[in-house]
């Protein structure tokens, strides 16, 4: 009886323990603006997947594919960190041209995108 007993509480406790692994608390304080891509933290932009070129560089802005070299379709903007909350601001060439806004949070000892664009 007391294995039973002692096997529903760790099964009812279980679903608690995943959640609170899922996100650990975070230590980053404070607000931060980032004018250059080359200075947002580590593994930022890698989590977010994105090829994209440096504020001020030259990019894949419309749909028309020039010989040479290829260029990202997408250009960094700018960023602010807020707390664990990373929003990346960057525009996006193609058929249309658009500004996406993206938002990523520190989790743990990496970066989890929370809204892809």
């Amino acid at each position: 009886m007391r294995l039973i007993i002692f096997a529903g509480l760790a099964l009812a406790a279980a679903p608690a323990a995943a959640a609170g692994t899922d996100r650990p608390s975070c230590t980053l304080r404070g607000t931060h603006v980032y004018q250059r891509m080359a200075d947002v933290p580590r593994g930022a932009m890698a989590a977010l997947g994105v090829r994209m070129a440096e504020r001020g560089q030259p990019f894949q802005a419309t749909d028309v594919i020039m010989p040479g070299e290829r260029l990202p379709g997408a250009r960094f903007a700018a960023a602010r960190l807020d707390g664990c909350t990373l929003t990346i601001r960057y525009e996006r060439g193609g058929i249309a041209h658009t500004w996406n806004t993206a938002v990523i949070e520190r989790r743990g000892i990496g970066w989890v995108v929370v809204r892809p664009r």
